[in-house]
């Protein structure tokens, strides 16, 4: 049969809850030291080894600039959600603020790129030199110029761009994300990092290395000593390659997951009970279960329908950390599935007086939460979306951006439907709810 190896790239929960629910692999690779801390307990038994990215490396570090601007550079993807591009328009402002001369180069693209650079206010001691998409090739050739790598983000696994970076002799200058920043950088020998947000410390460290070029050199060479001594792409393949061997000659165990019956969408209103749970039982036995019990885990049994969906949440997710397969019906969901969530919070937020309800999210959670809003019985009165386009609908509902939402849908209140970005749909909403509009969450609470 086939072998699969599971890559953990980046540190975030939601990924971590992937790796979770998608758990039959044969073998796991985690990138930093801190995906390894949980995706050791995920492995078990099974071949788990951290493997770092292999990334080009100078035949010697680059020389920093003796004179002129100091030059930055942000090299990666142009979104909010984890790069937090916006934070970028801080940084220029702090820098200017402290007269510091620079050129920040900006090399990549995303969803975020245009209104990053609508939003720009040019700089009066620096410049922003914006590139686009360029090539792996370019971008090593750009690399030989470049003093200051920057990253801004909120979470990551471990960057390519700082190992890139610093692998030219680049000084690489980050927020302290949990992940990966830590086992490459130590602060005030090789880069620099600050906490997350923390835009004043980062230009506070930048103005120092701009004052004094035998630092920053001497920090670059560091940098590029690091990467140097323990990476190679070589390295990299000949360590997946061990790892692939490892798991070919072991013996191969297909698993059974409840994955395939989590999720699935189906209009149980057509259908008895008594059909669900025959249906839910086929799947599971299609899957490789052997046992199934009934409400309640039974001796020996591999896997359990639950005939509720109500408080038992912490029930089914014992379970399934125990390797026994746990699924619900009717409709196969838990008290975590998008539509049981949503529906309550349109419910409780009728109830407290709320008459014009937007929800903020058009992904696969909104859609799997689609029978709430074809009801027709809530005064949901349309949609909110990043990518939203004049005219949109969804549903025979309006689909507006957030910044014309405010006033084309003038909505009472605003309901955040993600599971993975919700942090992130919260902060971009500070405006409205200083307008005096209610935001919802369906999964956490925030400042």
């Amino acid at each position: 049969g086939v072998r699969m190896v599971a890559i953990a790239h980046t540190h975030d929960e939601y990924y971590q809850k992937m790796m979770e629910t998608y758990g039959t692999w044969d073998g796991c690779v985690g990138v930093s030291s801190t995906c390894m801390e949980w995706l050791e307990s995920l492995a078990s038994d099974r071949p788990c080894a951290r493997i770092v990215y292999g990334v080009p490396i100078a035949p010697e570090p680059r020389t920093a600039s003796s004179t002129g601007p100091i030059r930055l550079a942000y090299i990666g993807r142009m979104e909010e959600p984890q790069k937090r591009i916006s934070r970028l328009h801080d940084l220029i402002r702090a820098l200017d603020e402290r007269r510091v001369p620079f050129e920040l180069h900006m090399v990549g693209d995303g969803s975020a790129m245009k209104p990053w650079r609508d939003d720009l206010v040019e700089p009066v001691h620096g410049s922003v030199l914006i590139h686009g998409r360029r090539s792996p090739e370019w971008v090593q050739n750009l690399l030989r110029s470049i003093d200051v790598s920057i990253l801004v983000s909120d979470y990551e696994g471990t960057s390519i761009t700082m190992l890139e970076s610093m692998g030219a002799g680049v000084v690489p200058v980050v927020t302290r994300v949990e992940s990966g920043v830590e086992d490459w950088i130590e602060d005030g020998v090789n880069g620099h990092f600050v906490e997350i947000g923390d835009i004043e410390a980062m230009a506070s460290r930048l103005e120092a290395l701009a004052s004094n070029r035998e630092a920053l050199d001497r920090m670059g060479r560091a940098a590029w000593a690091t990467i140097h001594e323990r990476l190679s792409i070589d390295g990299m393949a000949r360590a997946y390659a061990s790892v692939f061997d490892e798991v070919r000659g072991r013996p191969h165990v297909v698993r059974p997951t409840d994955t395939v019956a989590r999720l699935i969408e189906s209009d149980w209103e057509q259908r008895l009970d008594d059909d669900a749970i025959d249906w839910a039982k086929g799947l599971l036995e299609e899957a490789g279960f052997t046992s199934i019990a009934i409400d309640d885990e039974a001796a020996g049994a591999d896997a359990v329908i639950f005939q509720a969906n109500r408080g038992i949440a912490e029930r089914v997710r014992t379970l399934r950390e125990r390797g026994i397969g746990a699924v619900v019906v009717p409709g196969l969901i838990d008290d975590a599935d998008a539509m049981t969530r949503l529906q309550r919070a349109v419910i409780d937020a009728v109830s407290h007086g709320r008459s014009r309800l937007a929800i903020f999210g058009l992904g696969a959670h909104t859609r799997r939460a689609s029978d709430v809003i074809l009801d027709g019985r809530h005064p949901i009165i349309g949609f909110i979306d990043d990518r939203a386009t004049p005219g949109a609908e969804f549903l025979g509902l309006p689909v507006q951006t957030l910044d014309r939402a405010g006033d084309d849908l003038d909505p009472d209140c605003i309901i955040l439907s993600s599971d993975a970005w919700e942090a992130q749909m919260w902060e971009k909403t500070g405006e409205m709810r200083a307008r005096g509009i209610e935001v919802r969450t369906l999964y956490g609470t925030y400042d």
